[in-house]
Formats: C-alpha cells, sequence, structure tokens
C-alpha cells in the first residue's frame, strides 16, 4: 500500500542551488530514524514533490509460479509453526 506519510512537498531550498531537479531523479534521505530512498515526482514552483514509497507499492502484483514439489512437515517445522530451510536453526 501507498503509506501517504511518504508523499512529501521539500522546499527548493533544501536542495544545491545549482542542481537540475527533474522527475525520476532519486536521493537518500534519513526519515523516522532510518534512510529511505525518495523519487522527484515533479517541480511545482519553490516546491520539489517527492516519493519515498517503493515504485510497486500501491501496484497488483502477478505472479506466474510452477510448484517444484510438496513435502511433508517436520515435527520440528509442526512445532515450531514455520518452515526449516536446512539454514535457519533455533
Amino acid at each position: 500500500d501507498v503509506d501517504p506519510k511518504l508523499l512529501l512537498k521539500v522546499s527548493r531550498s533544501n536542495f544545491p542551488k545549482d542542481m537540475d531537479i527533474k522527475p525520476g531523479m532519486q536521493f537518500s534521505s534519513e526519515m523516522g530514524g532510518k534512510d529511505n530512498v525518495f523519487t522527484v515526482e515533479g517541480v511545482d514552483g519553490g516546491q520539489v514533490n517527492v516519493n519515498g514509497n517503493h515504485p510497486l507499492a500501491g501496484q497488483t502484483l502477478h505472479f506466474n509460479i510452477e510448484i517444484m514439489g510438496i513435502r511433508d512437515a517436520t515435527e520440528e517445522e509442526l512445532s515450531h509453526g514455520h518452515v526449516h530451510d536446512g539454514s535457519h536453526h533455533h
């Protein structure tokens, strides 16, 4: 889902004066204690519209898959409630 809190209007003054800001440009910025990648969606006067959502946020994704095999769960997997893939141990 698209997070509306990541759709921001940022003052043009927050960017270097000589930077030619265009839609599609990306930059990283800290928000909420973590780094986020933002994409410029447009420039409107002194405001830069940016989107920090994943490019596929809000999109319906369709996958074509082929199931290669099925096996019964092990006793350990049943007791832990999830699959163990050989590298996962408790």
